[in-house]
C-alpha cells in the first residue's frame, strides 16, 4: 500500500533514495526533500554522492557547480549504462551553500530524472535510457 512521500532533511539523503520535486527557497537552497519508496512513482533518484576537498576555501557558487557537475557526469554512464549525451535522462545536483560550507559541509549529491519530467517507478540503475 503506497504511503506517499515523507519530508526528510536533505543532509540525511543517501544514494538509492528516491524523491519527488523539492521546494527551493528564494536563494535556490533546499532544506528538505520528499522521500518516497522507489517502487512508487517518483521524480528523482540519488545516484551518486561524495565529499569535496575540505581544505578548500569556499570556491564560489559557479566553481562549486562546475566541480559537482563534473563528478555527476563522470559517474552517470556507470549508473545508467548509457552515455549522458545519448540518454533520455538528466541530472541535477545538491551541494552546500556558502553558509553550510563555512560550517564544514562538503557533501554533494547527484540526482537523476527523466528529461521530459515524467515520473519513474523503480530504479534507473542500468536502465540504459
Amino acid at each position: 500500500m503506497p504511503v506517499g512521500a515523507e519530508d526528510q532533511d536533505v543532509n540525511e539523503l543517501a544514494v538509492g533514495d528516491c524523491l519527488n520535486e523539492m521546494s527551493a527557497e528564494i536563494d535556490d537552497s533546499v532544506s528538505t526533500a520528499p522521500v518516497i519508496d522507489c517502487s512508487e512513482p517518483h521524480d528523482m533518484e540519488v545516484y551518486h554522492g561524495g565529499f569535496l576537498d575540505s581544505a578548500l576555501d569556499y570556491p564560489g557558487r559557479e566553481e562549486l557547480i562546475e566541480m559537482v557537475d563534473e563528478q555527476c557526469l563522470d559517474t552517470f554512464q556507470t549508473f545508467v549504462g548509457t552515455a549522458y549525451e545519448d540518454s533520455a535522462l538528466v541530472f541535477q545536483t545538491l551541494f552546500p551553500m556558502e553558509e553550510g560550507w563555512e560550517m564544514g559541509d562538503r557533501e554533494y549529491l547527484c540526482l537523476i530524472s527523466q528529461m521530459d519530467g515524467s515520473q519513474t517507478t523503480g530504479t534507473l540503475a542500468q536502465s540504459h535510457l
